[in-house]
Order: structure tokens, then sequence, then C-alpha cells
């Protein structure tokens, strides 16, 4: 299987880019439903991650926010994305209110 970062991913194209504060937010909406679910994701994300830091501005902040409506997610699924997404400054989940 191919690195993430040997595809070709195109322009950076987060959900919303604040320009003033310098952030990029990611919305993600993703099953979780499985272990397997979860690795995906944090491959997708990390991988995504690691290549708008290669094209965005010199200190600009990433921020993930993950619409899990409709999913019960155990805190340790999200502690999990968490811990092994890096370079977000800010993982937030829909489910635990405002972000």
């Amino acid at each position: 299987m191919p690195s993430p970062l040997d595809l070709s991913w195109g322009e950076v194209t987060p959900e919303l880019v604040d320009d003033a504060s310098g952030i990029a937010l990611h919305v993600i909406n993703h099953n979780l439903a499985t272990p397997h679910d979860v690795a995906i994701n944090v491959a997708f994300l990390r991988s995504r991650v690691r290549w708008f830091r290669r094209h965005l501005p010199r200190g600009w902040a990433q921020w993930v926010r993950f619409d899990d409506r409709g999913q019960d997610l155990s805190e340790s699924t999200r502690q999990s994305l968490r811990a092994n997404v890096p370079g977000v400054e800010r993982f937030t989940f829909v489910s635990e209110g405002s972000s």
C-alpha cells in the first residue's frame, strides 16, 4: 500500500480558512464503528494534516471538528483519535457540545 503522502492530494482545500487568525479547519464525518474504521480515519487524518502543513502559510494552526452525530463513541475512541493525529492544535467532536 502506498504512503498517503505519495498520493496526489491536489490543492489544499480545508472546509474553513480564517486568514485573520491563521486557522485551517477540517470537518470530518466518517464512520467509527469498529477499531478498523478508527485506524483508517487516523491514517487519513495524519496524512491530511501533514499534507496541509506543507502547503499552508508558516505558523498556521489546523483544527479538526469531527461530526460524530448518530454515532456512540467511547471516550477512549475520542482520545485515540486525538492522541494519534499529531500537528492538530484543536480536535473537537460535535457530541461534546460547543467548539
